[in-house]
């Protein structure tokens, strides 16, 4: 199984984490992308999950269905740990980005 954080998401550059997902589920490995559904900044993971029909899930039986299908899947950090969520939110407020980035960036 692969984790992968995305909460940066892509300015000027075509957003290629989607696109790893895929290369790694094609070889049969577990993939959940976790990030953010909201940054009126940049094009973000799920957008471009959203975009391509691709599997975003909110609950594990969910998850463990796309891995059957030998597919990867995105959940937003609000279903998967709506406290996180709160605090990555305070950005906006603040206009400032906070430690909670760096948390989730590392989340295994």
């Amino acid at each position: 199984m692969v984790l992968l954080p995305s909460y940066n998401g892509s300015r000027k550059l075509p957003n290629l984490t989607p696109l790893l997902a895929w290369a790694l589920a094609r070889r049969g490995v577990g993939v959940l992308v976790h990030g953010t559904h909201d940054d009126p900044t940049r094009v973000i993971t799920d957008q471009v999950f959203a975009a391509g029909g691709w599997p975003r899930v909110r609950q594990a039986e969910q998850l463990a269905s796309c891995w059957r299908a030998g597919q990867p899947a995105f959940i937003d950090i609000a279903d998967l740990c709506p406290g996180m969520a709160r605090l990555l939110a305070v950005r906006w407020q603040v206009g400032l980005r906070n430690p909670g980035h760096t948390i989730v960036k590392l989340l295994d």
